[in-house]
């Protein structure tokens, strides 16, 4: 299934990865106007190093599962087991750097508003307090930034559902197979009674670093797409708040436009409408998971004697 699934993607990130390539390049070209002296050279170094950390970090799981498990007999089985987990673990940070890419130009341009916000707050405090009649404190340039971050925002939320179309089908299946795997892991090691585990030391090991490897690899999607909805969050809290900061009509005008687009969307990782991706699907998975573990412990004798 999971290798259906790699196929699908192939042909369906063909057409579209060159339109997100755009979006992001046309949103970097205007960051750096709304946040002055910004550079994403440290982000995109991030990025490598989380790429080829996670890809070393998987060699050395694979390099020790084929040497604990050397067999003649097996081997091009294991090599294809192998094959097929790294295959699928690239797919998987593929999608985990353009996530956080997209994460990272949600918080450039919560910055930007969130400063623009607080020049006004205080600028509306020091009015007040000098008890100065209708003055008109608005920046010139503020509604251009306002307008360059609404732009940016429509593009960033399309990046997203554009992402979400590419990768949705090989998601449904990597993050399904990674649970169900992870969960007969659980079971083996949960079946295995005390007196065997000497003779089963090795097939224990190998069980628990799966186990950790298929759920790391599970909660990692999980949790960044969590983290990127919660940046999307943040930006429909700032433009309510700034609508409140800002009198110029043309200004509020433009604010009130740009919330109601915060409003009317929801930045969700939706695997072909069958479940969300993010944190809660976790807390699901193990609740699942575990009534799952007592109903066959429960059944296992009645199946041993049958």
């Amino acid at each position: 299934m999971s290798l259906g699934a790699h196929w699908v993607s192939i042909f369906r990130i063909r057409p579209h990865l060159p339109l997100l390539i755009d979006y992001l390049i046309s949103i970097d070209s205007k960051l750096p106007i709304l946040v002055k002296g910004l550079s994403l050279s440290k982000t995109y170094h991030s990025l490598a190093f989380l790429f080829f950390s996670k890809l070393a970090a998987s060699f050395v799981v694979f390099g020790v599962y084929l040497l604990l498990h050397y067999d003649g007999d097996n081997t091009l089985w294991r090599v294809t087991l192998v094959a097929h987990n790294f295959v699928s673990l690239t797919c998987e940070l593929q999608l985990l750097i353009f996530i956080l890419m997209i994460k990272s130009r949600f918080q450039v341009v919560n910055r930007a508003l969130s400063s623009m916000c607080h020049d006004m707050r205080s600028a509306r405090i020091s009015v007040k307090s000098r008890k100065i009649l209708y003055p008109k404190i608005e920046k010139s340039s503020d509604l251009h930034h306002i307008e360059l971050a609404h732009d940016c925002y429509l593009k960033l939320v399309d990046s997203w559902i554009l992402l979400n179309k590419i990768y949705a089908v090989q998601v449904l299946f990597s993050t399904g197979g990674c649970f169900l795997k992870a969960l007969f892991n659980v079971y083996f090691l949960s079946s295995s009674s005390i007196d065997d585990w000497p003779v089963l030391q090795n097939d224990l090991i190998n069980s628990v670093v799966w186990m950790v490897f298929y759920f790391s690899r599970f909660a990692m999607l999980a949790l960044v797409a969590t983290s990127a909805s919660h940046e999307f969050a943040k930006t429909k809290a700032i433009t309510a708040l700034m609508s409140h900061w800002y009198d110029d009509s043309t200004i509020r005008e433009e604010l009130d436009i740009f919330w109601t687009n915060t409003s009317c969307r929801k930045l969700k990782f939706s695997t072909c409408g069958l479940f969300t991706l993010d944190s809660g699907l976790i807390i699901k998975a193990c609740v699942t998971g575990i009534t799952y573990l007592v109903l066959l412990v429960q059944f296992k004798p009645q199946i041993a004697v049958n």
